[in-house]
């Protein structure tokens, strides 16, 4: 999944990118850019959090309406 950090409308990663953590020097890590490598990793769990929760509300809502697609992606009614 490719995103920019700045991008991801969460308050965990909006609160990230507020703190003075920038590393600085000459160069940004190829991986990291200029943000500590634990940032990254606490907005890719908070976008995999977020994610699951939505996933799951909607696989709830599916099921109380009684409906889930088929693997052709046609709905099924019981």
């Amino acid at each position: 999944m490719w995103y920019c950090a700045c991008d991801v409308k969460l308050p965990v990663a909006e609160e990230i990118l507020k703190r003075p953590i920038f590393v600085l020097g000459e160069k940004a890590h190829p991986q990291n850019g200029w943000l500590p490598p634990k940032a990254i990793d606490q907005i890719r769990e908070a976008i995999k959090q977020d994610v699951s929760k939505i996933t799951k509300r909607m696989d709830e809502e599916e099921m109380k309406e009684g409906i889930e697609e088929a693997w052709w992606g046609e709905p099924l009614k019981f």
